[in-house]
């Protein structure tokens, strides 16, 4: 839910509360994606989308791996952090 409320926010759709959903998710998991991502930094106590939650809007994954992988640049571990992130997905469990 995070990161459709990320990725609406980034569209300039700020009311996502009153978004016309095609199936509308429970009030709640709206509100508790709004907190994971002002948690996150993504988005301000207003509710308007910053210039990380921008770019975490650009990843196709959930926004906790996103920042993971914008701030891993700055501590120098982003090659680590892509392979502990991508690995789980590409494992074959048959």
């Amino acid at each position: 839910m995070a990161n459709t409320i990320l990725t609406l926010k980034s569209m300039k759709i700020n009311d996502v509360l009153n978004f016309n959903y095609i199936e509308p998710p429970e009030r709640e998991f709206i509100l508790q994606a709004l907190k994971q991502l002002h948690l996150l930094g993504a988005i301000t106590t207003e509710g308007t989308i910053t210039k990380l939650g921008l770019e975490m809007s650009k990843f196709p994954l959930e926004p906790a791996y996103s920042k993971v992988l914008i701030t891993s640049e700055i501590f120098g571990c982003s090659k680590n952090m892509t392979i502990v992130i991508f690995t789980p997905f590409s494992l074959n469990f048959s």
